[in-house]
């Protein structure tokens, strides 16, 4: 058994040998590991993995019920009005895109802050998310016809969101399910940012943001 160090979230994990080389989701922070063979004596290597609590980092196993994420959606090519988009980590909306010519702006408690001007706000590595919200405009209505969620990179990602509005799309890594406290996050952001009218009128979307499901990229 290997000792190694997530390079996201510096949690201490244990690997089987046979993975070296390889590369895994960190099971604390999502973040991707890569396992590689320790500089350390193998017996140093377990006696000091004896001395702390470990999380294997391990593929999921079918017995588990972790299904992988169902895609629905490519990545976008560009951000397109009127289409709003979010950036969000576990907890939190981290910044918003809403196409009014503001660029990227960080969500913090006292209101939006340029992402271009409060650089040292942006952090730096993480589990992040970016949520497409999109909107369909009639000639007298719009409303909320989809979502669609993207894993991005967990380091150095976010801090090309003060370089350019466009940037965020190359730090895409591929789809990504939407766990629950994500979707409460979006259905607070469009209850604040929209009528009823707009972001209810599609069931199947209200749906979406209210049921268990985690492994679904979204709905188009």
């Amino acid at each position: 058994m290997l000792r190694i160090t997530c390079p996201g979230c510096q949690s201490k994990l244990n690997a089987k040998e046979k993975l070296i080389g390889q590369t895994r989701k960190c099971p604390k922070c999502g973040g991707d590991v890569l396992i590689q063979a320790p500089a350390a004596p193998a017996a140093e290597a377990e006696n000091a993995a004896e001395d702390a609590p470990v999380v294997p980092v391990e593929p999921p196993q079918e017995t588990e019920g972790l299904a992988r994420v169902v895609p629905v959606a490519n990545p976008p090519n560009e951000l397109a009005p009127p289409n709003k988009y979010l950036i969000c980590d576990r907890q939190r909306i981290i910044a918003v895109w809403e196409a009014d010519g503001a660029g990227w702006q960080l969500k913090t408690p006292s209101g939006l802050i340029s992402a271009k001007r409060n650089t040292e706000q942006i952090p730096q590595q993480g589990t992040f998310r970016l949520i497409e919200l999109r909107i369909t405009r009639g000639a007298e209505s719009m409303y909320v016809s989809g979502i669609v969620c993207h894993e991005l990179a967990p380091r150095w990602a976010l801090p090309v969101i003060a370089r350019g509005d466009n940037l965020i799309l190359d730090k895409i890594v591929g789809p990504s399910g939407i766990s629950r406290d994500q979707k409460l996050m979006v259905r607070r952001y469009l209850q604040d940012t929209f009528m009823p009218e707009v972001w209810r009128k599609r069931e199947e979307l209200v749906e979406f943001l209210s049921n268990e499901d985690i492994h679904t990229q979204g709905i188009v």
